[in-house]
């Protein structure tokens, strides 16, 4: 321990008497971290973490396909028998969304307002925070909503106790009975839910306005969910011909079917910021590589007083350490901003937007991937000394250099020595006087 902290010492000396260097070093490997961190943070709330409700895996949207071969919204009527004669969903619902205007609350706003059928939030197993959602008699009877905790904060002031609160949506006057957490948001952006119940049944199968999200029963896998939606829009193809457009049933798993349109765009852009790492972290090895040459009269010092190879690669390393952690500290903060950038212009694109930020995990990537840029500019440091060690002339003018160092060394502790003897003579007998 006591070894490292001689190390970082030295490696705070050095950066701080070549000031252009470390700043042009930081900024340069900052830049690359913070695009890098930015990038994966999007990655890795959109991508790669599970989705924000119980056993995940076992939601599902499913689609109608066409004759082409494309998916499509449902039909509410084939809805219906799917839901009626499935054997693989614990539950099954169908939504539709739109922009409608709301009075009641403080002020009267324009909200994304969805009607969901019977069992919506059984399938993503969501409980309020406040209040409850429909039971299956309101649902049917309708004249009840709940609302997203965002809208509740807004709009009805946050209030705890939700008896007699009102809103008017879609010209139908709706009880507020539940608010959902301020984590929920499915569909995105929505922030009323009402019955689907209520309003008329549409009876054309080729009418396609809604959308299907099921919940896979356990040791049910999708494939055999697939197969068994197939089997039924056969059924039902043979029952309805002409008057049925689709031809088969999908099942994608919901986390799939979110980032379908995006999942690509986003590889591509974070396969491109890294390659502008490895630009800026090659940037930063030659100006390291131009340091070697520099710094090469206090290596062969530091050689000539006895330091090993090994001694000079661990401090190589320590000093790139401090640099890159300097550098991941700087990066994080351009990450914050980045993160507020990329969701300023994507505001309609990106899905599972108010679960992206700069979290636990994404500075836990950024630490590892600081550490990795140090280890390997420590290494390619040492080797460019190395190498210029092991080059025939190199070498000669190296332990020629040593060996000037060395007696420069020796000369200077002789004079020391001589520059602490007593510059007077001390009189010791009346003859010397």
């Amino acid at each position: 321990m006591e070894t490292l902290i001689k190390d970082l010492r030295y490696g705070l000396r050095s950066l701080a008497k070549r000031p252009g260097f470390t700043a042009i070093a930081v900024l340069t490997l900052a830049l690359g971290i913070g695009a890098s961190t930015a990038i994966f943070s999007v990655v890795d709330d959109v991508l790669l973490r599970s989705l924000p409700y119980p056993n995940p895996e076992q939601i599902v949207q499913l689609r109608e396909v066409n004759e082409r071969g494309g998916r499509m919204p449902f039909a509410e009527p084939n809805f219906l028998d799917v839901r009626a004669r499935n054997h693989s969903f614990q539950s099954i619902a169908q939504y539709s969304g739109q922009l409608a205007t709301i009075t009641g609350g403080s002020e009267p706003v324009r909200a994304s307002t969805y009607t969901v059928s019977a069992g919506f939030f059984d399938v993503l197993g969501v409980k309020p925070i406040l209040g409850r959602t429909f039971t299956p008699e309101e649902s049917k009877a309708g004249g009840v909503a709940v609302v997203s905790y965002g809208f509740w904060q807004r709009l009805l002031g946050g209030k705890p106790d939700l008896s007699g609160t009102s809103l008017r949506v879609m010209d139908q006057s709706l009880n507020v009975i539940g608010v959902m957490p301020a984590e929920f948001a499915f569909p995105r952006n929505a922030e009323i839910w009402a019955p689907r119940e209520m309003f008329p049944a549409e009876i054309s199968r080729t009418a396609h306005n809604w959308s299907v999200v099921a919940r896979l029963q356990p040791n049910i896998t999708v494939e055999q969910a697939h197969a068994d939606v197939s089997a039924i829009s056969r059924q039902l193809k043979q029952e309805f011909g002409k008057d049925m457009d689709g031809v088969d049933f999908a099942v994608v798993p919901q986390q799939e079917y979110m980032v379908a349109n995006v999942r690509s765009a986003l590889l591509m852009i974070f396969a491109a910021v890294g390659f502008l790492l490895l630009v800026a972290c090659a940037n930063v090895a030659n100006l390291l590589l131009a340091q070697v040459t520099t710094r090469q009269r206090e290596f062969s010092v530091r050689a000539a007083l006895g330091a090993t190879r090994s001694r000079l690669a661990r401090q190589f390393v320590t000093e790139n350490l401090l640099l890159v952690i300097i550098a991941g500290a700087l990066g994080v903060l351009f990450a914050f901003w980045g993160v507020k950038l990329l969701l300023s212009l994507n505001q309609q694109a990106l899905p599972r937007m108010n679960e992206i930020g700069v979290n636990g995990r994404v500075i836990g990537f950024t630490l590892g991937l600081s550490v990795l840029i140090a280890v390997l500019l420590g290494i390619v440091r040492r080797h460019a000394t190395h190498t210029r060690d092991r080059h025939p002339h190199g070498a000669r003018r190296s332990a020629r250099r040593r060996a000037e160092d060395g007696a420069a060394l020796r000369d200077d502790a002789r004079r020391d020595r001589h520059d602490r003897r007593p510059r007077g003579r001390v009189c010791r007998h009346p003859r010397d006087v």
